[in-house]
């Protein structure tokens, strides 16, 4: 039953993928985790992202503090910093941003695995170079599968995202990832399909890479 819902979802999002143009994008992500309390972790990351059509390579920095309340419920504060190394038309540099976020997530223990429901509000301010401020509300579902005598256990998850101001963009996102302990780390690898829904942006295939010592 969980293979055929992990295959239903993987359809869908190459059913989407036939239908759109689309862009093409890799993120990478290096990490490092603290945990001041048993409850508590902090996470100092480092991220490459890079995209075919826009010729935009972004560096971030990020640091992420996650508090969990129960065994069911935990609570997250994001900060980024991005460089933006613009190459495209006549305006090219380095352009910065910032990020604040936060994130609600409530986990639910099904039979065959957890549902995860991540609720989350963040605001992007322009530090220097050109674009715009935006504030964004973003819902996920996330199915997490508890295969048995399976390490690499797949995790399947839709997410919508709603610009709050500006352009009002609305963006749907599903996906597929999984990760195990390798190399004295936590690696992870996933992919998901990103359609814009008011059609004021493109549609994006985006392949992730994650390490986190």
């Amino acid at each position: 039953m969980k293979i055929r819902v992990l295959l239903f979802a993987l359809s869908i999002a190459f059913v989407s993928n036939a239908q759109s143009p689309t862009e093409y994008r890799t993120w990478t992500k290096i990490g490092y985790r603290v945990k001041p309390a048993k409850d508590f972790n902090l996470d100092f990351n480092a991220l490459i992202r890079t995209s075919t059509g826009d010729n935009f390579n972004n560096f971030i920095a990020e640091l992420e503090a996650e508090k969990e309340i129960s065994d069911d419920l935990n609570f997250a504060l994001e900060f980024r910093h991005y460089l933006i190394g613009d190459t495209f038309g006549l305006n090219q540099g380095i352009d910065q941003r910032s990020r604040l976020r936060l994130n609600i997530e409530r986990r639910y223990d099904l039979p065959d695995g957890d549902l995860y429901i991540r609720y989350g509000l963040q605001h992007r301010e322009i530090v220097t170079g050109g674009g715009s401020r935006k504030t964004d509300a973003r819902v996920r579902v996330l199915y997490a599968f508890g295969i048995k005598d399976f390490k690499w256990d797949p995790d399947i998850y839709a997410e919508y995202l709603q610009t709050l101001n500006g352009d009002y963009d609305q963006r749907l996102r599903l996906g597929v990832d999984t990760g195990n302990d390798l190399f004295g780390g936590k690696f992870s690898i996933g992919y998901f399909y990103q359609r814009n829904l008011t059609l004021t942006g493109d549609h994006y295939h985006t392949l992730g890479l994650g390490f986190r010592l």
